[in-house]
């Protein structure tokens, strides 16, 4: 079983890293944070390897890697109140 897991994460990272960094930068708009992006969306990848689909894994993969990027993006929005007004986070 180990080793199907790691054909199945190698075989999504030679077909999908590319594609994954473009999709990560196109929502993101910075390098750094759409690597990050990637990486925590191959983390998802490897914690769940039974989720990934036989096949084109790419559509899995950038559902993982847009819901990845959605959560980079909430931690660097600033905090509001209910009026509205920036509050500092601890």
């Amino acid at each position: 079983m180990m080793q199907a897991s790691h054909r199945v994460l190698e075989q999504l990272f030679e077909t999908a890293h590319q594609r994954a960094w473009r999709l990560a930068y196109s929502l993101l708009r910075d390098a750094h944070a759409a690597f990050d992006c990637v990486q925590q969306a191959y983390l998802v990848a490897a914690r769940n390897p039974g989720r990934i689909p036989d096949g084109d894994a790419w559509p899995w993969f950038a559902v993982v890697v847009g819901f990845e990027a959605r959560n980079i993006r909430r931690k660097k929005r600033p905090a509001t109140n209910a009026e509205g007004v920036q509050v500092n986070k601890p």
